[in-house]
């Protein structure tokens, strides 16, 4: 009651077990400021942001805002539930606050900024005095910059702390990191390298970026060499996020199996293996690396593992799975477990290993998710390509975190060493990056066929079919040789329904909500969480849906194949958004005009499909249905010149294929027409459009269209200084609205 009264009724969400502010209530975001959302919203943010600057910033705002524990002092007498509660927000904070400073501190260190990481390090320190890895760090960044004395006090600090608080002896980590640095045998983070950007000048620059992979400490060197790590040919590029990001879940004592989730040839595997080159010196016992493309049974599994770990399994009377659980039993090891996905009934195997060993991780690359408890997921994207509205509609601007763009110059300098990115070629290569979706390996087979045509005629041909797409390369795996046979893996995989729902989905542009999905193309919602589940599908927001733009083609060519299936379904996705388009109308015009028209702009390649299916088809009371919320939309985008080209090219459809002999729909067409030429500027064309629509439309008894005519018809004779026709335009208008009751 008190705070209704100081406060107002509508900022608090109350009940009799509980009280929260209402963050719903009408202008209650501009009302209010809260320092733990705010927070939490940095660090979302962040986390999100493919800019290594903008991320860094991000976290560093969000650190700023933790000022100690959550309502630190404050409690409710005689409430056990409201402490609980707010212990376990308390708990939660700090943990986030724990792993943003880590975050910075592990960013700062690979750009060789060792003052500020250890400044940040210190306040990840205060955190909990007893965190071995913050003691760690520290200890790394004093002997990085030359404070050797300072990196071994760090030692004794946390030797004397562990003692006094837990009657423990320094872990043994920590003690060898302290021999290293004795010894002097600590190696430095590996140093900046330079790598090809895109500058706005459109010429390739150079800009010093950090090394993604740290050598092993001297202690580790044996083991983490005797796994043999795959070792790359080519460079790695990009995913800074993505390394911060699995960084992050390695250090996290909580998450012990990180799955890597994504499509074929999205570079899930150059991830995990430079994650773990990254991470390799906090496993005593070193990474291994078990390649599990080629294990056709999962009986194999075990001594394929065992066999990555160099273990010979010799006990013939004991089952290979038991002696691998008892070899790894007292291992302080990170298993990297590449191409998981034919071996999902083998999942329980890792949640085994786990409670078997205690002191092992699991990194797992996979088309799908495992589905086990104690499974963490990471998807993985395409590297960072320019969307077409950041390029200022294919206008090159200010560019210089594209990795996309640079493997694709890389490659293509394999190819052609004199090549490089320049003003004449840098819009087909950034239409080569968005056409693939910043995909890796779509990328270099691009860039392959730089030896017979140009960029702008690989874009070309990506748009005609994924064929070319492709190598003959013989150390390539025969799957990676080409994007279809890459499809073709994964197409294996599914089931007859999946690969139905596949085809049919293939229709939607740009995404699509789950509700069209269900009706339109009969997927039901476990389908599609099943495709998902298998990165054939990826969940954007709440709702909705979407797929590779290469996959996308893929589907499409199968559905092509059915032709009868192909028409249906067309036919099908049009009519579900042409009604779709229909009944937005109304709200278009209300309060809710800019939810609703959100709505409608998450659908416009849909909605431009839909509607161009309906002219080509000549289904003229669709097209009837959907043009005025189609023109209104086009209106309040200030899409002018895209609504003009539309309404022309359905004028010149119908008028060609003699649609509706009344001149009802052709007198539509022509006021739309009119209105958006009128916007252009183009007031003779439009005068004309107009006056003709007016003739059609009165002649059908088309009121409502008719008074939109002649007030648009005023409007430009008023602007022509013709005062007399706009008077007449005007007295027409008024008398339709009093006849018909138009307000």
């Amino acid at each position: 009651w008190t705070l209704n009264k100081a406060l107002g009724k509508e900022w608090l969400s109350a009940d009799p077990s509980s009280v929260a502010l209402n963050f719903e209530a009408e202008n209650m975001g501009a009302e209010i400021w809260v320092d733990v959302e705010e927070f939490r919203q940095h660090i979302r943010l962040a986390d999100l942001n493919t800019s290594t600057a903008e991320r860094l910033a991000g976290w560093r705002q969000a650190v700023e805002l933790y000022k100690g524990d959550f309502l630190a002092g404050f409690g409710v007498e005689e409430s056990a539930e409201f402490e609980q509660w707010q212990l376990l927000e308390a708990q939660a904070l700090r943990h986030l606050q724990r792993a943003t400073l880590a975050n910075i501190v592990e960013q700062l260190t690979i750009q060789h900024d060792f003052g500020q990481a250890t400044e940040y390090g210190r306040r990840w320190l205060n955190l909990d005095p007893l965190d071995d890895e913050a003691h760690s760090q520290l200890m790394r960044l004093y002997s990085w910059s030359g404070q050797r004395g300072a990196a071994l006090r760090q030692y004794q600090e946390y030797a004397q702390i562990v003692r006094s608080e837990l009657d423990a002896p320094p872990t043994a980590l920590v003690t060898q990191l302290y021999e290293a640095i004795v010894q002097e045998k600590l190696p430095l983070p590996a140093a900046p390298v330079s790598r090809a950007v895109v500058a706005d000048t459109g010429a390739v620059a150079q800009a010093v970026v950090i090394a993604q992979q740290e050598a092993p400490s001297a202690a580790d060197a044996k083991s983490v060499a005797s796994y043999s790590l795959p070792k790359a040919i080519t460079p790695f590029i990009g995913r800074e996020v993505e390394l911060v990001q699995i960084g992050s879940r390695l250090r996290d004592p909580e998450c012990r199996l990180l799955t890597l989730v994504g499509p074929g040839g999205i570079g899930k595997t150059r991830l995990a293996v430079a994650a773990a080159e990254a991470h390799a010196e906090h496993f005593g016992d070193g990474v291994a690396f078990v390649a599990l493309a080629d294990v056709a049974a999962s009986e194999q599994l075990a001594t394929t593992i065992a066999n990555a770990l160099q273990f010979t399994l010799y006990r013939r009377q004991e089952e290979p799975q038991q002696q691998l659980l008892t070899y790894l039993a007292d291992k302080q090891l990170l298993l990297v477990m590449d191409n998981f996905e034919h071996l999902l009934a083998e999942a329980p195997l890792m949640t085994e290993i786990l409670r078997r060993a205690p002191q092992v991780k699991v990194l797992v690359t996979s088309r799908e998710r495992l589905n086990v408890q104690g499974e963490w997921l990471l998807d993985v994207p395409g590297l960072g390509f320019p969307r077409a509205a950041q390029m200022g509609q294919a206008d090159a601007h200010v560019v210089t975190d594209y990795s996309a763009a640079e493997l694709f110059v890389r490659s293509a300098q394999r190819v052609d060493p004199h090549f490089a990115l320049d003003a004449q070629n840098q819009t087909a290569i950034f239409q080569i990056c968005r056409l693939v979706e910043g995909m890796p390996l779509a990328l270099e087979l691009a860039a392959a066929w730089l030896r017979l045509i140009s960029c702008a005629e690989i874009a070309t041909e990506i748009q005609r079919s994924i064929e070319i797409l492709s190598v003959t390369q013989r150390d390539l795996p025969e799957r990676h040789r080409s994007m279809v046979a890459l499809f073709d893996y994964s197409w294996a995989l599914l089931s007859d329904t999946e690969r139905a729902v596949m085809r049919r989905l293939s229709v939607f542009r740009g995404g699509f909500r789950r509700e069209a999905a269900q009706d339109a193309a009969a997927a039901t919602l476990p389908v599609l969480l099943t495709l998902a589940d298998k990165s054939l599908l990826r969940r954007d927001e709440p709702g909705r849906f979407s797929m590779h733009e290469l996959l996308r083609q893929f589907a499409a060519e199968k559905l092509t194949s059915r032709p009868e299936d192909e028409a249906a379904m067309n036919s099908a996705h049009a009519r579900y958004f042409i009604t779709f388009l229909q009944r937005q109308g109304a709200a278009l015009h209300g309060k809710q005009q800019k939810q609703v028209l959100g709505q409608i702009l998450a659908d416009i390649d849909n909605l431009r499909a839909a509607w161009r299916h309906a002219v080509e088809q000549g289904q003229q009371e669709a097209v009837e249905a959907g043009l005025d919320t189609l023109a209104t939309v086009y209106e309040l985008c200030g899409w002018f010149h895209e609504g003009e080209a539309v309404f022309a090219e359905t004028l010149a459809r119908g008028q060609s294929a003699a649609w509706e002999p009344t001149g009802r729909l052709e007198g539509k067409l022509m006021a739309r027409l009119g209105f958006f030429s009128h916007r252009l500027g183009q007031y003779d064309r439009a005068k004309a459009l107009l006056r003709k629509s007016h003739e059609r439309l009165l002649a059908a008894n088309a009121s409502a269209e008719t008074i939109f005519v002649l007030n648009n018809l005023a409007e430009i004779v008023r602007i022509e200084g013709d005062y007399v026709e706009t008077q007449r335009c005007l007295d027409e208008s008024v008398a339709l609205c009093r006849q018909h009751g138009v307000r």
